[in-house]
């Protein structure tokens, strides 16, 4: 059955990101050293050489990783880690009680107001418990920061699941507009990707590197250049 036009696809994809568990890297290090050393010395071409590199990763991180079902909303739930059962039931009662105002009586208009209320609380709470675990998430783990913060800038931009998201400012303000939060996440980045706290030059040994300096481009090239041929993620 084609997709129907803005409906998430589903994809199937490797699981790559429990690489960050030590047994799971091992065992993918382990495997590809295998494959690479059935490789013949010389696999012809460049465009060869590459594809018998690319299969024998795929393949070991396919067995060692597993694979995952991501994109679709399976069973018609809300693709958003803040549809939490609570929150579900919390927006239910509000429409049950909504459905009673057609009886008119101050009872009815009383309870949808409380369930209208209490539905309004509990999504901002959890909304803004999914953006503090999405943080703490980053900072655990740096290897995928940046991947997982772009993955959300783009849902973001596309406009079809969490239209609205909160998060705390840096002096405590609870954020709700998209841009607010975007500009947040920005500004924390900055912060942590330059960081203002550098040693002064009383600590700084003359063999250490200069903060300020920038990485060249030849010296990425030379670095690439000393790195072992077919040497895997994490290997020593």
């Amino acid at each position: 059955m084609p997709d129907r036009p803005g409906r998430p696809k589903r994809v199937v994809r490797v699981c790559w990101e429990r690489l960050a568990e030590s047994p799971v890297r091992r065992s993918f290090n382990s495997r590809l050293r295998e494959s690479f050393d059935h490789v013949p010395g010389e696999a012809g071409d460049i465009e060869s050489e590459w594809t018998v590199f690319r299969a024998s990763i795929v393949e070991a991180a396919d067995r060692c990783c597993g694979r995952k079902v991501v994109g679709a909303c399976r069973g018609g739930n809300a693709r958003t880690r803040w549809w939490t059962p609570a929150v579900r039931d919390a927006v239910k009662l509000k429409e049950s009680y909504r459905a009673l105002l057609a009886c008119g009586t101050p009872e009815a208009a009383d309870g949808y107001r409380r369930a209208k209320r209490s539905a309004a609380t509990a999504v901002a709470e959890a909304k803004t418990r999914a953006w503090e675990e999405f943080g703490e998430a980053m900072e655990n783990d740096f290897r995928t920061a940046s991947k997982r913060f772009w993955t959300t800038i783009r849902r973001l931009r596309r406009g079809k699941q969490c239209t609205v998201n909160t998060v705390y400012s840096g002096d405590g303000v609870l954020l709700t507009s998209t841009r607010d939060v975007v500009d947040r996440w920005k500004e924390y980045f900055e912060d942590l990707l330059n960081p203002t706290n550098t040693p002064s030059s009383e600590e700084v040994g003359p063999g250490d590197l200069e903060m300020g300096s920038r990485i060249s481009g030849a010296e990425v090239a030379e670095v690439v250049k000393k790195t072992p041929r077919w040497q895997g993620p994490g290997g020593g």
